[in-house]
């Protein structure tokens, strides 16, 4: 819902009444209750539980759009906008890691009956190339493979490609 110029003034009198400090300490109560409405229609999502988790983004809204005006509309408006940019480049970059992940799976279902899966975010959220190494080479030596080459797999050309591909994709989707 966009508020009417009408409300929007009212909002932006009542930061102006109220004032910066007492606004904030509304927020930070409101976002409290917020929470605890989201964790109890968690628990037992009932109507009446709903409805109250439904006036509290109301209350947070309401008080979001008060600190908009105190801030500058145009300064957030540019941050939404970057941030949904971003947001929609992550989903674009998951939903195609997930396409490449189901199609290796295949692949590898028919190159091997039984695969064996290795924890990718375990051995890429490694810090330093040494322990990277010593991870993948644990990895390798467990599966019994001296090492990969992507490049000559036999049987499939496309899966040296598609290996790559994936890679690419987890990488950016783990930044």
């Amino acid at each position: 819902m966009e508020f009417s110029s009408k409300q929007d003034a009212i909002l932006k009198e009542a930061i102006e009444f109220y004032g910066y400090d007492n606004q904030k300490d509304m927020i930070h109560e409101e976002i409290g209750e917020l929470l605890l409405a989201f964790s109890k229609y968690k628990r037992n999502p009932t109507a009446k539980r709903l409805n109250n988790l439904h006036e509290e983004l109301a209350d947070v809204k309401i008080l979001i759009r008060q600190f908009e005006h105190f801030f500058g509309p145009e300064n957030i408006e540019k941050n939404i906008l970057f941030k949904i940019d971003r947001l929609r480049t992550r989903l674009i970059f998951k939903q195609q890691l997930r396409h490449l992940e189901i199609k290796i799976g295949h692949l590898i279902s028919n190159l091997y009956p039984s695969p064996i899966f290795l924890n990718l975010d375990q051995l890429v959220a490694l810090v330093s190339e040494e322990e990277k190494n010593e991870a993948w080479k644990n990895a390798l030596k467990k599966i019994n493979i001296k090492g990969v080459d992507f490049s000559n797999v036999s049987g499939n050309e496309n899966l040296a490609t598609l290996l790559n591909t994936w890679a690419h994709y987890y990488n950016l989707s783990k930044e």
